[in-house]
């Protein structure tokens, strides 16, 4: 009973959150939030609160180039971390060459680095190719994912047949048709763990755009929300603030949050049917 008794507390301190999130956006004002936060409001609260996003920056809907900026950040995240994550785990996997050690030892450190300490490295060399300001300044680092390097490896070295690619050799097949024709069919559910945890890091970076970017037209989501409340006043009131002039407040700010999320949770229970299944299910006869 104990044992539940923890897992309860924990489910609440996680899930209580959530629920204030998803009823704060339907209140139309901060003070109706304030005195009925975990209360369903009204339906309208959201068309309202949606409405006064939009209008955001003299109308400009940033909210929606925000977004579709955050989908080529996580799409190019996505595509990076899986193809350079497969190849270079199954290179460290079934082949031997010097530095090999070297190379799974400085991928494992990188896991452990924290990225905000990568953040002036990558600033200093993003700045000698003058692109900082610019989309790319996310979009090139984002090749850059140890974690999926690892979980290919750990997945080549521990779950493949490996009698599957000597067979594949004596039948003549060369590497890269081996490769492509043989491996890649077979990491049909590891590719989508990497992928989800590269769009999973990919959506939610905030540090990284906000270091190397400066035009709002370039912002990802998280880093326009935090836009939002800054210029609004919307969490901590200033007297800079002009929530006056965009009619923001916490259950506008509110719904941003909650939007930024959903594609989270939409993408996660998508992945979900894939990550449920075995590694290599029907790979080998027995």
């Amino acid at each position: 009973m104990a044992a539940y008794g923890v897992l309860f507390l924990f489910l609440a301190f996680f899930v209580i959150p959530l629920i204030w999130l998803f009823f704060a956006p339907s209140h139309s004002s901060t003070q109706e939030l304030n005195s009925n936060g975990m209360r369903f409001g009204s339906v309208h609260a959201y068309i309202e609160g949606w409405h006064h996003l939009l209008t955001f920056a003299n109308h400009d809907q940033l909210i929606l180039v925000w977004t579709i900026n955050s989908l080529l950040y996580s799409a190019a995240a996505v595509i990076f971390a899986t193809a350079f994550g497969v190849t270079a785990g199954y290179a460290l996997a079934f082949f031997r060459f010097p530095g090999r050690r070297v190379i799974l030892g400085v991928t494992m450190v990188a896991m452990l680095v924290p990225a905000t300490t990568l953040v002036l490295p990558l600033f200093l060399e993003l700045s000698r190719l003058h692109i900082v300001g610019s989309r790319w300044a996310v979009i090139l680092p984002s090749g850059f994912y140890p974690l999926g390097v690892f979980l290919s490896y750990i997945f080549f070295s521990s779950h493949f047949p490996k009698q599957l690619l000597n067979a594949a050799r004596i039948d003549g097949c060369g590497e890269i048709r081996l490769f492509l024709q043989i491996v890649l069919p077979l990491t049909r559910n590891v590719v989508p763990l990497i992928a989800f945890f590269a769009f999973y890091a990919s959506w939610t970076n905030y540090f990284l755009p906000s270091v190397l970017l400066n035009n709002p037209r370039t912002f990802s989501l998280p880093l326009g929300v935090v836009d939002i409340a800054t210029a609004t006043g919307a969490i901590v009131p200033t007297p800079t603030a002009i929530a006056s002039v965009w009619p923001i407040g916490r259950p506008e700010l509110a719904l941003a949050g909650l939007y930024s999320v959903l594609p989270v949770i939409i993408v996660f229970l998508f992945s979900q049917r894939f990550l449920q299944q075995g590694p290599l299910a029907g790979a080998e006869k027995t």
